[in-house]
């Protein structure tokens, strides 16, 4: 275990060895520093999850008023004995998401979509079209069945974890299924949205939905590891994914990002995603006007009983105990970053596994907010 402090996530990483005796000073802050004998019960946190699930590694970053801590857990990769590194790029799975719905959101803002215009303005021979809206897609609120839950895409996905598939390939599997409810009716978790949303961005700007998420947002914001690899492997120094079979970890087919493209295709590296979860929780890149639609649009996730753990969700972003963010879940890696608009703060979450239990990142959160409120207290 290596636990290490971080003198500045924007910029590269420059971590030295953490020793119970070299706490760096906190800064003036209204909420508790990550000082004294807090990152040895968060490293607990850590340390459980990843013995618990079998997850080879973790990568955390938390930001709670002073100087932010990183600590990088386990490994890379197994068989090669590679303990994790900074650099080292993971699939964001989900998260994702709320990078597409932050470009949509600003497509809103300058007038070339309207969140409340159907989707069939711009993607024909979508089932019920004419009635769902790009607010019903951001906000899981379409009724369309999610691709990755059709018995048609599983069986193509397990005979070959490593096929190549396009938008429309992925949206069809979901169009052969009948529509769950009628839109706007409920919350239901769906990828099949997002990555309509993503053919969406296309049709509205000419140019591919990862190429504008470059341009609005990873640009913008420096994020230089953060890509969509397509049909090639994530770019290296990258952790290797790994699945938990019978209490065995093995290492998990390493599907192209293709599989899950805007619903989930984006990598990266833990400081980019740390500072992207500052800005989508802060509303950073939008107006007040339009985080706050984002926010205000939340509903509970309780109609959903395979939602991914959030009290609420919003227009591509949930809520947790009034921190905002989004989770991740997908073959080989799981993650989180959560923000507390209110406190400042964030907290990030990557693991090199798909454990059992899906929201295992959600869990050490709450742990850590937990630790982090009774240290206020």
């Amino acid at each position: 275990m290596r636990l290490h402090p971080l003198r500045s996530i924007a910029a590269t990483l420059t971590v030295l060895m953490f020793a119970a005796c070299s706490t760096p000073a906190p800064k003036a802050s209204t909420v508790a520093p990550v000082t004294e004998g807090l990152p040895s019960a968060l490293q607990a946190v850590i340390d459980d999850a990843l013995a618990e699930s079998h997850v080879p590694g973790a990568a955390v970053i938390v930001d709670a008023g002073a100087e932010p801590w990183v600590s990088l857990t386990g490994f890379s990769n197994v068989a090669e004995s590679t303990r994790l590194a900074s650099s080292d790029r993971f699939s964001y799975r989900s998260i994702t998401k709320s990078f597409i719905v932050t470009v949509i959101l600003k497509l809103a803002a300058d007038g070339a979509v309207g969140l409340d215009d159907p989707v069939s303005r711009w993607i024909p021979d979508v089932p019920a079209g004419a009635e769902i809206t790009l607010r019903q897609l951001a906000g899981m609120r379409s009724g369309l069945p999610s691709y990755t839950r059709t018995d048609e895409f599983r069986k193509v996905f397990a005979e070959n974890p490593t096929a190549t598939f396009t938008d429309l390939n992925l949206v069809g599997f979901a169009f052969r299924e009948e529509s769950h409810f009628e839109p706007g009716e409920r919350y239901e978790y769906s990828n099949t949205n997002t990555v309509l949303l993503g053919l969406v961005i296309e049709a509205v700007t000419g140019e591919d939905w990862a190429s504008a998420v470059g341009r609005i947002i990873t640009g913008p914001l420096h994020l230089a590891s953060v890509s969509y690899p397509g049909p090639m492997r994530i770019p290296a120094p990258a952790a290797t994914g790994y699945r938990v079979v019978d209490g065995e970890v093995v290492e998990a087919p390493t599907p192209v990002a293709t599989a899950y493209s805007a619903a989930g295709g984006l990598s990266g590296e833990i400081a980019d995603l740390d500072r992207w979860g500052r800005a989508l929780g802060s509303g950073e890149l939008l107006s007040p006007e339009f985080q706050g639609v984002r926010l205000e649009d939340a509903s509970p996730v309780s109609d959903d009983p395979d939602s991914p753990d959030y009290d609420s969700y919003g227009l591509g972003i949930g809520e947790i105990d009034g921190w905002w963010g989004h989770t991740g879940y997908g073959l080989g890696f799981s993650a989180l970053v959560m923000h507390d608009p209110v406190g400042q703060r964030t907290i990030t979450i990557l693991l090199n596994g798909s454990p059992r239990d899906h929201d295992l990142p959600a869990a050490m959160f709450r742990d850590f907010l937990a630790i982090l409120d009774d240290a206020a207290a």
